[in-house]
């Protein structure tokens, strides 16, 4: 009897910020802090055993409440959370009741693609793919040498029908030439421009649109510098291509200040009451009473400045 082929994969990639992802923040808010657990727990589930999705069922709540230590009604109700806020996909929970998503299936198919006879269910599929009966990608429909490689690889609309073979296809030096100068040139990550490349073109001949990575790459950039990221936590290029991360919904609001960080401001003295200023024969005159509390104050600001002084020396 032979062996059954093992559908799932054995790890999966994580992002370093995974907590900070906006979508994981929205159901945190909401259903506290075992989120993460629960979460990880559902992901391991499903690249584990169907690869790239799990049917979501009481049984499946139950393995993951007793993995985790919490009760079935807090996993299910993080579930509909998460498929409120796109975490899950909502439109394959409420249709065939499974928990999935854009970016499980992309990181499942680079996870997999070297296991034999892997693929993703067609009814379950949320990545665009080309039509592989009539040979037709988005590829095949960029035509004229005499046109720029920036227009030679404008996203232009399918065509269902036979491919016009008296239309170049397209080179891997016009390819390279429009990842160069558009997605390499934006990225803020410059590692490994061969694999990146790589996945660039699997991701165009997929039917994804160079403009669409493009416009992702500007976005990520203006994220990383928003959030003040380093290049160590910095998406690999490649990586972020081949789990198809233009697509992601980026938080691009400032990170407020850390627990136990403190903005202090220094009060300074006005010019009239620094030490050895004479007040102006314009000034109207005090009484003693008015004249004692306000010598006091400027002794209590002085001494202020002092000790401000005395603890940065």
């Amino acid at each position: 009897m032979a062996r059954p082929i093992k559908k799932g994969i054995d790890y999966y990639s994580i992002d370093v910020d995974f907590l900070r992802d906006i979508k994981i923040r929205k159901i945190m808010r909401s259903c506290g802090i075992a989120t993460g657990s629960i979460l990880l727990s559902l992901l391991g589930n499903i690249y584990r055993d169907e690869g790239y999705y799990a049917v979501w069922d009481s049984d499946m709540c139950f393995l993951v409440a007793d993995e985790v230590g919490t009760k079935e009604s807090a996993v299910d109700e993080l579930v509909k959370r998460a498929t409120e806020v796109g975490f899950f996909d909502n439109g394959m929970f409420e249709k065939y009741h499974i928990l999935t998503s854009h970016g499980i299936q992309a990181r499942y198919e680079q996870a997999a693609r070297q296991k034999k006879n892997h693929h993703i269910e067609p009814k379950f599929s949320l990545l665009r793919v080309s039509n592989v009966g009539n040979r037709v990608t988005n590829t095949d429909n960029y035509v004229s040498n005499v046109e720029s490689t920036q227009s030679i690889l404008k996203d232009t609309k399918g065509n269902n029908s036979k491919s016009d073979n008296t239309k170049p296809k397209v080179t891997d030096d016009q390819l390279r030439e429009r990842f160069n100068l558009g997605f390499w040139l934006t990225y803020p990550k410059k590692q490994g421009f061969d694999k990146a490349f790589d996945e660039f073109k699997i991701a165009i001949d997929n039917g994804f649109s160079p403009d669409d990575i493009e416009t992702g790459a500007k976005k990520y950039a203006e994220y990383c510098k928003i959030k003040k990221r380093t290049e160590q936590y910095t998406k690999n290029p490649d990586n972020w291509i081949a789990e198809h991360r233009w697509t992601d919904t980026l938080d691009m609001l400032p990170d407020p200040p850390r627990q136990g960080q403190k903005t202090t401001t220094k009060e300074t003295l006005p010019d009239w009451a620094q030490s050895g200023a004479t007040p102006t024969a314009t000034r109207t005159k005090l009484t003693p009473d008015q004249q004692a509390e306000i010598s006091a104050r400027i002794a209590r600001l002085q001494q202020n400045g002092k000790t401000e002084q005395e603890a940065t020396s």
